[in-house]
């Protein structure tokens, strides 16, 4: 078994019933032994990203699935939320991210594990950093909280909005 992180956003059309229907799609889709699941976070676009603010989350799994397989569900859940990519950074009803795959390191044309922008991303690392684990990257032996120090000398989390008062039941 080995822990693995997926990372959930949304900035257009109903985001929280998105990602909430996303979550329930991926527990009844990969099977998994233990799960922990971040609150929700509010976020501006960011890298040129488009539309409207972002809810963002983090999921954790342990599985023993294999990694391709669980991008490849990813990938068809977006699809059923929705999600098209009309053009690069186009707003979405559904964007899921495969985060780490324990301390696998894969670079492959369709998956790079851990994800090379993990480490830069508040709205990736705030949610992460509620869940508990004890991941480690692989090539800079960084913990999430290591990462999260570093990144505050580069950028401060002030965009990154912890929304734990939008239940992940809500209609928003």
């Amino acid at each position: 078994m080995v822990w693995c992180a997926i990372g959930l956003g949304s900035n257009i059309g109903p985001r929280a019933q998105h990602l909430r229907a996303a979550v329930h799609a991926l527990i009844d889709t990969i099977p998994h032994s233990q799960l922990r699941l971040s609150a929700l976070f509010e976020t501006h676009p960011w890298e040129g990203a488009s539309g409207g603010p972002f809810l963002n989350a983090a999921l954790a799994l342990e599985t023993e699935q294999d990694p391709h397989a669980v991008h490849a569900i990813l990938q068809e859940i977006e699809m059923q939320q929705g999600r098209t990519r009309p053009f690069r950074n186009a707003p979405r009803s559904l964007d899921l991210d495969l985060l780490f795959w324990g301390e696998t390191q894969l670079n492959t044309p369709n998956l790079t594990l851990p994800h090379p922008r993990l480490s830069k991303r508040w709205f990736v690392l705030a949610p992460l950093l509620q869940l508990d684990l004890s991941f480690r990257d692989p090539q800079t032996g960084l913990s999430l909280q290591a990462m999260a120090k570093e990144l505050a000398q580069e950028q401060a989390p002030s965009d990154v909005i912890c929304r734990d008062q939008i239940p992940w039941d809500s209609k928003e």
